[in-house]
């Protein structure tokens, strides 16, 4: 069992290596997925606790990022971008918000 707590251990130190918080939060999740399994092997329910918290948090994370995807409205060619730009400067603006759900 000692085994799988050195594997997370390792993992959750590489997890902070990453410049995306994506990998971060990625490697770091699986790290507290075999904490949870070396907790449950080792009956330990404070690392059960503290790494089930972990990975719901990277969960929501990753909830929230999926939901700022945009949207992208393919009526507008880049002709028809162009001409609306000509008569409204802030069109490009309007049209980013507009198509990124706020």
């Amino acid at each position: 069992m000692q085994i799988i707590g050195y594997i997370a251990t390792l993992l959750t130190i590489l997890s902070f290596v990453p410049k995306k918080q994506t990998k971060l939060r990625l490697i770091n999740g699986i790290a507290s997925i075999i904490w949870i399994v070396y907790g449950i092997g080792n009956n330990d329910v404070p690392v059960i606790l503290v790494n089930s918290a972990v990975l719901l948090v990277h969960g929501f994370w990753f909830y929230k990022q999926k939901s700022k995807t945009i949207v992208i409205d393919t009526t507008y060619t880049a002709d028809k971008m162009a001409n609306e730009l000509k008569h409204d400067p802030d069109f490009m603006y309007k049209w980013i918000r507009k198509n990124s759900g706020k």
